[in-house]
This record gives structure tokens, sequence and C-alpha cells, in this order.
């Protein structure tokens, strides 16, 4: 999901085709996409590339740019076809491989993903986002310490960039190297202040430092910078009731939840916020799949599962989504324990979660927090 959303800001960054006089539809698609009217812009190039008058050296650009709505729209196959009909007609075509590799890396292909940016930076040895895309493979196959080499090689041909700070910061954090990882957030920052994501990213990194105060300001400050940032204000919630302000928690996350109903995880920790001062409070698990995760979860508030049900039906959950769902069920199954039933041990659970869960994760900080209140 990261990859996705980091190569689709990348799209929108990267230059278009050329214009090319004469040709409206063509043109139409650029300004289209240039306004986020997805539809429109692969109307306008599909209505493009079936014109008998349409040259050939367009052609390629034309698919690349129907490729990339198809992609921001998450039709995956309909995107690769287009960026390999783009490299069939032009082959040095940088910016269809430089797409076509991050759409590989999404659909979990990364020898095919090195494949193309490895060409890239055979072809274009000082193209930086050459280097962010083979670092993004790596840190798709968490082999972090090759992703901040690849980082670290597209900051050396870029410059100082924001994004490439961005990028090693989060691996730097992903392996528990918090202060190089701070360091390069602050770097980010300094470059872009007005940016959100920088204050977002570096809040995380004060949350694993369990600096819940410091973490909720950096949050804060990202939501400022963005009026319509649903992470930054996630975190908010995440942050108060870690803060143990379990009434500020609960406006937040019910203000998020009311721009985005159907989200599992704010309806989990919307509950998780009730249940500090209501232990009868129902979660909503209006259109959740019992069958699919995030089901046991919601099955664990609704007392149809135990911690060992949703334990075992995180395990059949794909190979990289199991550690994560895991760490789920443990650190959630822990929470309902504490407040159905306050005198059971839940120490040994929350223990599990705080030394188990992913570094990265929301659940292990929560549980480093729950274990501070309880001792």
């Amino acid at each position: 999901m990261y990859f996705r959303l980091l190569f689709g800001l990348i799209i929108l960054l990267l230059p278009l085709p050329v214009r090319a006089s004469g040709y409206s539809d063509f043109n139409l698609a650029i300004t289209a996409f240039n306004h986020g009217d997805l539809l429109e812009a692969e109307k306008r190039a599909t209505a493009a590339l079936g014109a008998s008058d349409f040259p050939q050296t367009l052609r390629a650009p034309a698919y690349q740019l129907r490729g990339d709505t198809y992609f921001l729209r998450n039709r995956d196959a309909d995107a690769l076809a287009d960026y390999n009909l783009s490299l069939q007609l032009a082959p040095d075509l940088e910016g269809s491989r430089l797409r076509r590799g991050a759409l590989h890396v999404v659909r979990a292909d990364y020898a095919a993903a090195l494949d193309d940016f490895d060409a890239l930076i055979v072809a274009r040895p000082h193209y930086p986002l050459g280097y962010a895309g083979r670092g993004g493979v790596f840190e798709a196959q968490k082999r972090f310490d090759l992703a901040i080499a690849e980082y670290g090689r597209m900051l050396k041909m870029s410059g100082k960039t924001a994004q490439g700070y961005l990028l090693r910061g989060y691996s730097y954090r992903s392996i528990g190297k918090l202060n190089d990882a701070l360091s390069d957030f602050d770097d980010a920052v300094d470059l872009e202040p007005s940016r959100a994501r920088g204050y977002l990213l570096r809040g995380l990194v004060y949350q694993d430092k369990l600096d819940f105060e410091r973490a909720l300001k950096e949050f804060q400050t990202a939501a400022s910078h963005d009026p319509v940032d649903f992470n930054s204000r996630f975190e908010v919630g995440i942050t108060l009731w870690q803060l143990s302000r379990f009434e500020e928690a609960e406006q937040a996350l019910a203000a998020l939840l009311r721009k985005k109903p159907d989200n599992e995880p704010t309806r989990l920790w919307l509950h998780l916020a009730r249940l500090r001062s209501d232990q009868n409070a129902v979660i909503d698990a209006t259109g959740v799949d019992a069958k699919k995760w995030p089901g046991a979860l919601f099955g664990l508030f609704q007392g149809k599962a135990t911690i060992q049900e949703a334990r075992a039906a995180a395990a059949l959950t794909p190979e990289g989504e199991r550690e994560m769902h895991i760490c789920e069920a443990v650190f959630y199954g822990a929470e309902m324990t504490l407040t159905k039933s306050p005198s059971e041990n839940v120490i040994p659970l929350l223990e599990d979660a705080a030394k188990n869960c992913p570094l990265d994760s929301i659940e292990r900080n929560s549980a480093r927090a729950e274990l501070e209140r309880l001792r």
C-alpha cells in the first residue's frame, strides 16, 4: 500500500507527455489528468489511440498516460498492459519503465521490478528515481539495509530532497534505527516545512520512543498542514488513547469515522476508547465480513470469537500479512480481556504484542503504553 501511495505521488509529480498541436483528444487527456479527472483522461487517451491519424510517435506516451489513470485507480492488469504496449513501441521511454517497475512491486513480482529498475539505471545511471524504485523493491522484501543504501544513492544523485529523506527514514525506522530515522525526517521537514508527511513520520518515531506528548504535537502539526489528511488525524486519536486521554480519543476518532464510516481500524480504535467509559459499549460491525480479516477482531468484541480463534484465523491469512494479523489478534484480545474481565492477567498477552508485533506497528506501541499503565 505504501509503495502504491509513494509511486502514485511520483506519477503525479512526473512531467506528462508534451502536448501535440492538432491532436485534441490527446491534449484533453493531459488536461483532464492534470485536474485529477482520471475517467475523462482515460476516455480521451483511448479516443486518441483509436484515431486513424494519431501519429506513431505519440502512441507510446498515450499508452503511458492511460496506464497512469489505471494505476491510480488500482486497475493493475489494465495498467500493466498499457505500460507493456508503451515500452514495446518505445523501449527507452523511462517514464513507462519506472511506472511498470512500480506496478511490479505492488503486484509482488520483485524480480520483474528489479529488471525494470536495473535497466533504467543502466540507461540513465544518474537518474535518482531508478534508485528510489530499486530501494522500494528491497523495502517491500524487508531487506531494509539494501533499501537504505539505494535511497542513499538516490540522495547522492538528486541532492537533498525531502522525498529521499522520507524514504530512507522510513526504512531506518522499520529496523529500529530511530535516531537515524529522526535525523532524516528532521531534514525532510527543514526542506519542506509546509508538507504534512514529514511531521507525520517524525511523530511515529516519537511514538516508538514512547514520547507520546511530542508525537501528539507532530501529528497535530501534520493535520494543520493538510486539512484532509486522514492518517495524521487517525494518529492523533491513537496517541490520545496512548496518553490515557480516552474521552478526547473517542471524540477525535468519532469525528474521523463520520468522514470514513467504513474504515475498520477506526471503528476498532473508537470501540477501544469507548470501552474505557462504558464496558458495555457495542462495537459497530455493520458490513464486516466475519470470514475475512479483520472480521475475527470484531468477533472478539462481539463475544463470537476467542483469542485462540482469532489467532487461528490470523494464521490463515496470506504470508506477507500473517505476522501483522497475529499481532493484532494478540493485542486486541488483550484489550478485550482487560475491559471485559479486568481480574484476568493480561500482562503476558501485552508483553507478547510488545515483543513480537512489527516494529512500526500501532499495536506494538499501544501494548507498550498499556503495560506502562498497568505497572
